[in-house]
């Protein structure tokens, strides 16, 4: 067991698994430790408001969210940098990553969208039918399905396939 030294009134919220390092968000903050012995190995200031989402993309990024700003942080080791900062229209309410397809998926209030990690661009932009903010998405691991667990209680399965715009 190992405790976390934070203050008193910090609020963990969330747990990332990058490599062989875990990302805690600590209010708007990432502390970073190291998965085999919980070496702390450093924080920093992440956003300016507290973190909402956090998810490993691939072996090199990692993708935070803060109300209406994603990040995407470059990890090689211990050395971490910010790539990208994109401004959003509205609040994004999760990220999900997709390794079979190499896209990430995020929710901006009723907007789903998709997004190319390797070239750091948005591909597509999805509006459920009738519009509902997003609360989960998940693939499906024995079909081609999506499923979406949408806040007016709806469950919902889509299928769909990923097409490389050259």
């Amino acid at each position: 067991m190992h405790l976390l030294n934070v203050e008193k009134k910090a609020s963990l919220s969330h747990v990332c698994q990058h490599n062989k390092q875990a990302w805690v968000v600590v209010n708007n903050e990432i502390y970073l430790y190291d998965i085999d012995t919980l070496d702390f190995l450093g924080s920093w200031e992440a956003h300016k408001n507290q973190v909402d989402a956090i998810i490993s993309v691939g072996d090199q990024f990692v993708w935070t969210a803060s109300q209406n700003e994603i990040t995407i942080w470059e990890a090689q080791g211990v050395e971490i940098k910010n790539v990208k900062t994109v401004e959003l229209r509205s609040a994004c309410s999760y990220l999900y990553f997709s390794p079979m397809e190499n896209r990430v998926w995020l929710a901006e209030e009723d907007v789903i969208l998709v997004w190319d990690p390797t070239k750091l661009v948005p591909l597509q932009e999805i509006t459920p039918d009738p519009p509902s903010s997003l609360v989960c998405l998940l693939r499906s691991n024995i079909s081609d399905s999506l499923l979406l667990l949408l806040d007016n209680g709806e469950l919902e399965s889509w299928t769909h396939e990923i097409v490389n715009i050259e």
